[in-house]
């Protein structure tokens, strides 16, 4: 057999076996990465898995959304394709002044199309719960988008977030955001916005974090004396 044949057939096993011994979202995840960053996920209020051809697919809406590109640092990606839109157990963080805040759910890169029925009732009414932590709906309809629109720079939001005094997003009809800032080029620096502060300084955000990564190194277990009015949403 000439050896150009052999090398073809060689490289065909080889991607047979991969794919025999590999889930499917690993062929779209960073190989650097393979799910390293574990918050301690409640694994029940994960949405439908994704993958690295649906993130790709978003970051080219933000890019013409934005009207400058939008790549999601590496660890962001990889707690998308683990843990998608989920509900994580270190769940707080500091910002710089001290002040405690709680993340209630990452949010989703779900589209319309992308929710399996049945319907996830809301009591926002919009028509699927799961659907009212989107990235997509969060740029895309009031009040947020038009808020968000007029802030410094892009904001992309990736979390929801409690409230100053201990409301939580879950009794929220306007969240407090997490975001990721894109107002440099680079890595993007990850900021809260405040949906009240909003109304009146449309570019009011509080840095916690100069990128993803050392922002996932800031969280920690909810403390026992940190009063939440509810539990977040399970879907």
């Amino acid at each position: 057999m000439r050896n150009d044949m052999k090398f073809v057939l060689l490289q065909c096993r080889l991607e047979v076996s991969k794919k025999q011994t590999s889930p499917i979202q690993d062929d779209f995840r960073n190989p650097v990465m393979q799910g390293k960053t574990d918050l301690n996920y409640d694994m029940n209020s994960l949405v439908p898995p994704t993958s690295r051809e649906a993130v790709t697919s978003l970051e080219e809406w933000l890019t013409f959304y934005f009207e400058k590109p939008i790549q999601f640092p590496d660890e962001f990606i990889d707690q998308l394709l683990n843990f998608h839109g989920g509900i994580p157990g270190k769940q707080c963080f500091n910002e710089p002044d001290g002040t405690r805040r709680m993340i209630c759910r990452f949010c989703n890169i779900l589209r319309k199309e992308d929710l399996v029925p049945p319907a996830e009732p809301s009591w926002r009414g919009g028509s699927d719960a799961r659907y009212e932590y989107s990235i997509r709906l969060l740029l895309d309809a009031d009040p947020y988008c038009g808020r968000l629109g007029e802030s410094e720079s892009a904001l992309v939001p990736i979390a929801a977030i409690d409230t100053a005094g201990g409301l939580n997003a879950r009794e929220m009809s306007e969240m407090d955001l997490l975001c990721l800032n894109y107002g440099e080029d680079g890595e993007p620096s990850v900021v809260t916005w405040s949906f009240e502060m909003s109304w009146a300084e449309p570019k009011y955000t509080i840095k916690v974090a100069d990128s993803f990564k050392e922002f996932l190194n800031m969280l920690y277990e909810r403390p026992d004396d940190f009063f939440t009015t509810n539990d977040c949403d399970y879907f």
